[in-house]
């Protein structure tokens, strides 16, 4: 049912805007320690908005990974966007009505909740040398379609002490 749609550039993407987002978020406050990254969907993942939160902007938000507070914010992501979007077109073009059955639009969710955490594990892998191994990386659906979903993709992420983390709802973690 999938088997025309191209997410590579999906995941192209993801994972340079990702790299360019932070960028832009350690330039605007040079003399902050970021340790959290998330990608913010919406309930069918159609559009995206990224957030970051530093050490020192923890001191004003309180719960560490409460990801609605933090500050750091790019609400366009404009390529990774355009490219969910015209995956998204592609998908209602190909798949004719009959077929656009619940099933196969929770197919395209899972697919492009994948390639927004291969995406991410890209940006990991390339940012090595400019992140820590406790960077935390998430993907953050306020309405999660599927329960656990947030800290199975948190789990998949990040090292285990970050997990624990994340996980602990005393952190803040909306999931836990």
């Amino acid at each position: 049912m999938l088997e025309g749609l191209d997410f590579s550039d999906l995941r192209e993407k993801v994972s340079k805007q990702v790299e360019a987002f932070l960028t832009k978020c350690r330039t605007k406050a040079p003399d902050e320690t970021f340790y959290g990254l998330a990608i913010c969907i919406d309930g069918d993942v159609t559009s995206l908005v990224f957030r970051a939160n530093s050490e020192q902007s923890l001191e004003h938000s309180g719960d560490r990974f409460f990801i609605d507070d933090w500050p750091c914010t790019d609400k366009k992501a404009a390529d990774a966007n355009k490219a969910l979007t015209a995956l998204w077109e592609q998908f209602r073009t190909e798949i004719d009505s009959s077929e656009a059955s619940d099933d196969a639009r929770r197919a395209m969710r899972k697919r492009c909740l994948e390639t927004l955490v291969n995406g991410l594990r890209d940006f990991r892998r390339l940012a090595a040398t400019s992140i820590s191994a406790d960077f935390g990386l998430f993907v953050y659906d306020p309405d999660p379609e599927v329960p656990g979903e947030a800290l199975q993709i948190a789990k998949f992420l990040n090292s285990p002490a970050t997990y624990e983390a994340f996980a602990d709802p005393d952190n803040g973690c909306p999931f836990a």
